[in-house]
């Protein structure tokens, strides 16, 4: 597991865009930046060999850490593991299959549909304007919670550094989540982060989501 975090590390966060951008209308954005702060800080603990294991030490030592309030345990990285490297994991269905309201599931597919030729600033301009429309949703305020949360840590992750990508001509890239409405070339490990956040709240709350929400970016960027 050590090598294969610092593979991931060394070709994802090496050129984390520092920028600061502010998602106004959304409550929850200061936890998009903490996301991308915590997952520098565990990037820069990968490079000079910090990280051994995900054990539940390892776990609760991050969870002191970052500055992403977060939970977390071995059994819930277990099930994010075994979700996202499942062979086939189509993100889309995975929502659809979730336990959340029909109106939260059509809020997540939003965060990440797009064009397929998007560029990153007109990725955020269109998020921006889906956060409002999440904000005007009736939906359970846990579950509002959840979704604005997600919405900020995409927002924060799909920065203007190149992450947001179209494979090249002919590539089977898992980089390219299809959803309703359009496909939006979104980094492996912002899929990865959005459905690690919808495991982890399902199995115990706000906190876990956000915890599950690191797992995932971290077995997403495996795919990458």
């Amino acid at each position: 597991m050590k090598k294969i975090l610092n593979l991931v590390f060394a070709a994802l966060f090496v050129t984390v865009n520092t920028v600061s951008l502010a998602q106004s209308n959304n409550p929850y954005d200061q936890r998009g930046i903490d996301y991308m702060s915590s997952m520098q800080i565990i990037s820069n603990d990968v490079k000079n060999r910090g990280v051994k294991d995900l054990s539940q030490s390892t776990l609760d030592y991050y969870s002191r850490k970052i500055p992403l309030q977060t939970q977390a345990s071995e059994e819930m990285a277990g099930t994010i593991l075994r979700t996202i490297k499942t062979p086939g994991f189509n993100l889309s269905a995975f929502v659809n299959n979730s336990a959340l309201s029909k109106d939260a599931k059509r809020a997540i597919k939003d965060i990440y549909t797009g064009s397929r030729d998007q560029s990153p600033e007109a990725f955020r301009t269109a998020l921006v304007a889906k956060v409002d429309h999440i904000n005007e949703m009736a939906l359970p305020p846990a579950e509002k919670e959840l979704v604005l949360s997600l919405a900020a840590i995409t927002y924060h992750a799909v920065s203007s550094n190149g992450q947001l990508r179209a494979p090249n001509p002919g590539e089977d890239s898992p980089c390219v989540i299809f959803g309703e409405g359009g496909s939006a070339p979104i980094p492996c490990w912002v899929a990865g982060a959005l459905a690690g956040g919808m495991i982890g709240a399902s199995i115990c709350g706000l906190w876990c989501g956000l915890g599950g929400a690191v797992i995932g970016g971290v077995i997403g960027a495996l795919c990458e």
